[in-house]
């Protein structure tokens, strides 16, 4: 019964999908509908709509709470954190038309395979990778502009759009923030990507020269309202879409917002009136920092509030070997404020 489905965000029906009890906080007189995916519409049982029913609706009632951001009563007991900003990613740097309001899907497995609400995985990235004439959040060929503001556009399927009160929960933004950074330093920066672009465009030479000559379209906005003027060159092509992806990156990473206190930030912003968990996210092995605190007492606590770990600093933190489930902890000091901790 707790799983696995497959949920869609797409065209629906009275048969295929069912109505979710919120509306988008930006567009409070929109319907909702996701639909049946796995099992098919054709052979789910009545149990089974009522359980997965229930478990979005859980969520959703976390997730627009007064206590969303709280680890033992937020949203985070309901949905995967981690898939949810790779998602986010994929289609914001792609900025595409179709990545959140259809052609959308969601997994759940069984409660003990985890059991979260899980985002992906992505497909339909037709209006994606370039400059649309489709919605004015993102109508420009500056790479700005937001893909998950979708709803702010005439569009032909609405989205739930968590992400909008997800981005109001600090340790969601800096965790995304995280999340960039590592990626970049790894394959989401120009040097990666232009590489791979390139050696593509390599394996494509020759047949692209009989592709255009059967089908001459270069310069031509085919089957999506591009906006134009358009290369008129293979090569032209090839050098417009590493731009692209310059500027989209360059804008995204001006505008994610979020900090990470982990190796790309320089330690000394800690506080005496802070602490700081450095890396984060980690693999259970991190320093607790902070300034002029010798002997205070560190607690370590799971979602359930168990203390898993406890010991005391030395004049300016402790190290920490973690053996732990991935998940999030809070970390306390006597006389200091609570920070998170997220194992991965």
């Amino acid at each position: 019964l707790t799983g696995g489905y497959i949920l869609e965000l797409n065209y629906h029906n009275e048969d295929n999908s069912w109505q979710l009890n919120n509306s988008p906080l930006n567009h409070p007189d929109f319907d909702i509908h996701l639909v049946y995916r796995y099992p098919k519409p054709e052979v789910i049982t009545d149990p089974q709509k009522e359980y997965i029913a229930a478990y979005v609706d859980s969520m959703e009632t976390a997730l627009y709470g007064e206590n969303f951001a709280d680890p033992s009563l937020g949203y985070r007991n309901f949905l995967d954190v981690e898939s949810f900003i790779d998602y986010f990613f994929i289609n914001e740097l792609s900025r595409n038309n179709d990545g959140f309001k259809k052609s959308r899907y969601f997994h759940k497995d069984k409660d003990s395979n985890g059991g979260l609400l899980k985002a992906g995985p992505t497909w339909d990235f037709d209006w994606a990778w370039k400059d649309l004439d489709a919605c004015e959040e993102f109508n420009n060929q500056e790479g700005t502009g937001w893909a998950h503001l979708i709803n702010n556009c005439p569009t032909d399927n609405y989205t739930p759009d968590w992400y909008i009160r997800m981005q109001q929960d600090s340790t969601y933004v800096n965790l995304r923030r995280c999340r960039w950074e590592e990626y970049k330093e790894e394959f989401l920066n120009e040097a990666y990507l232009n590489n791979y672009i390139d050696s593509v465009a390599s394996l494509l030479e020759e047949a692209q020269a009989r592709h255009f000559q059967k089908w001459p379209i270069l310069g031509i906005a085919t089957a999506s309202p591009e906006i134009e003027p358009l290369p008129d060159s293979f090569q032209g092509e090839v050098d417009f879409f590493k731009n692209w992806i310059s500027l989209r990156i360059n804008w995204l990473d001006e505008n994610l917002g979020g900090t990470c206190w982990g190796p790309i930030m320089n330690i000394e912003k800690a506080d005496k009136e802070s602490i700081k968990i450095i890396p984060n996210p980690n693999n259970g092995q991190f320093q607790v920092l902070c300034n002029n605190c010798p002997k205070q007492v560190v607690r370590i606590k799971n979602t359930l509030g168990q203390v898993i770990w406890k010991g005391q600093t030395s004049e300016n933190g402790v190290q920490i070997q973690l053996n732990a489930p991935n998940g999030l902890y809070s970390i306390s000091l006597s006389g200091l404020h609570q920070e998170w901790v997220v194992i991965q």
